[in-house]
């Protein structure tokens, strides 16, 4: 038993990183006795809850006093994130031989079909069937036929095995267990020594994570947008080069006598940006004539400098081609 208690303990500081111990004050607050306040906390902030009671009180280990808290606080949570405005029930029956603690929501008011499933992601579910586990219970979790969610956690009076583990232990605590958050809600657990200002804070969290997730979807858009010109330019860039580049096989191909039509179909239109240089540099035109001034694909004078074909038309004819570098 004493080697099964090591164990669980190092796993619990392989999950967690590192053992922290979660003051007495504050856990105190975390059992079963403080359920009611959790309640009272959710109704008087306008969630349509209520608590029922059954059977005759019977104390737990410590343990498992803690884990019923926990499966009251998570339903609560996955009910007011996944289902707001659905009423909630919360209920507490003391079996012969164990606890049942049990939320359930019904459906969102003004919605229809079955509930998704297990929503509360993932890994709160699995922390807190983990811990229903180490103290010899279990935790169910799904849809109900109604509609609506349910969450219940069985867990059995106190013995031996749980007694050897207080909800203090850092190696089962459940929060610690998942990095010091409740999976799903996004943000650091705060622990309150009032579960009324924990459900506060759980509310706030999830406000805080909507405004995120506006704030995140804006940022993805900005940066859609600024793919989208970088894209754009990208295409008017290259739209801009074919206007004004050319090969040295083409400016060879072509003679002075030749139709001016037939040389400017092997030609681009030479109206870009790029070419702005060029012109500006060239040699004097023929008089009468009227140029088209290109730039060479050839780039073997280095960066600096750039080599030029000029071709001047006259009376529908080619009358003079040119190569000369101008200076970047």
């Amino acid at each position: 038993m004493a080697a099964m208690h090591e164990l669980r303990e190092v796993v619990g500081i392989l999950k967690d990183g590192g053992a922290q111990e979660e003051p007495t004050a504050q856990a105190a607050s975390r059992v079963v006795a403080g359920i009611e306040a959790l309640v009272e906390s959710a109704a008087a902030a306008g969630t349509p809850v209520r608590l029922e009671r059954s059977g005759e009180p019977r104390p737990l280990a410590p343990a498992a006093d803690h884990a019923a808290y926990r499966v009251a606080q998570e339903g609560l949570t996955n009910a007011y994130k996944h289902a707001p405005g659905a009423p909630i029930t919360v209920s507490l029956r003391y079996e012969p031989d164990s606890l049942v603690v049990e939320v359930a929501n019904g459906p969102v008011p003004g919605e229809t079909g079955p509930w998704p499933g297990a929503v509360s992601g993932g890994q709160g579910l699995m922390g807190l069937r983990e811990r229903a586990r180490l103290v010899g219970g279990m935790v169910h979790a799904g849809p109900v036929d109604a509609g609506g969610f349910r969450l219940a956690g069985v867990l059995p009076y106190e013995t031996g095995e749980a007694r050897e583990t207080t909800f203090g232990d850092a190696a089962d605590d459940f929060r610690q267990q998942t990095g010091g958050e409740i999976p799903g809600d996004g943000g650091p657990v705060i622990d309150w020594s009032d579960p009324r200002e924990e459900f506060k804070n759980i509310m706030a969290s999830t406000r805080r994570n909507h405004g995120c997730l506006i704030g995140c979807g804006a940022g993805v858009l900005i940066l859609v947008g600024l793919v989208v010109a970088l894209v754009f330019g990208a295409g008017k860039l290259l739209d801009e080069v074919d206007k004004a580049v050319i090969a040295p096989s083409v400016y060879a191909s072509v003679h002075v006598g030749d139709p001016e039509e037939r040389v400017r179909e092997k030609l681009p239109s030479g109206k870009s940006f790029f070419t702005i240089d060029a012109e500006r540099q060239a040699p004097p035109e023929p008089p009468g004539a009227g140029c088209l001034t290109l730039l060479s694909t050839d780039a073997s004078k280095g960066l600096s400098t750039d080599t030029v074909y000029r071709f001047c038309f006259k009376d529908g004819k080619l009358i003079e081609k040119r190569e000369f570098d101008v200076q970047n």
